[in-house]
């Protein structure tokens, strides 16, 4: 009689360790980091894969089924480009991160939701400091004045006339006819 009551024990137990749900996918971005929750019907077994090229998180949510979450996201904040959700298999729902840079994460649960966060990246500051100096207008009216005298420089500063000469250059040369 024990046998019967033992196979009903682990019936329940795998139905109730079956599937979980993916009920939201949700990017909250932040002013140094976006952080986003995947939000569930019960807690997940998961795991997590970093790949490169380009930068990505990858969730793997055993035993899960997408129920509502869309395809895919768009985020475009600095830290996260988009985000998209799909089934990966018989038993396993899938959840890839598209980063803006190459960066670290971090990952925690908090009963049904897991929060990725990805810091945001500084990529677009950098090349904007060395275009302002090539476009302050100090350059044409350098050129401008090296130029503004009516008679030709001497031939030893022919070879370089688009380099602006000293002011005292070109005034020494026009009081010396």
């Amino acid at each position: 009689m024990r046998i019967p009551s033992v196979i009903a024990l682990l019936a329940t137990a795998a139905a109730g360790a079956g599937g979980g749900k993916l009920l939201a996918v949700r990017p909250i971005p932040g002013p140094d980091s976006t952080l986003v929750q995947l939000e569930a019907d019960q807690p997940l077994s998961f795991t997590t894969l970093k790949l490169s090229s380009p930068p990505r998180v990858v969730v793997d949510l055993a035993d899960t089924v997408i129920a509502g979450v869309p395809p895919e996201q768009e985020v475009g904040d600095g830290a996260v480009r988009r985000i998209a959700a799909a089934g990966a298999g018989a038993h396993t729902a899938r959840v890839v991160i598209e980063l803006a840079g190459d960066v670290e994460f971090d990952v925690r649960t908090v009963g049904a939701l897991i929060e990725v966060r990805v810091p945001a990246t500084k990529v677009a500051a950098a090349p904007r400091s060395p275009v302002a100096p090539s476009t302050s207008p100090s350059t044409p009216n350098a050129t401008a004045n090296a130029t503004s005298p009516s008679h030709s420089p001497s031939p030893s500063n022919s070879p370089s006339p688009s380099n602006s000469p000293s002011p005292s250059t070109p005034s020494a040369d026009a009081g010396t006819p």
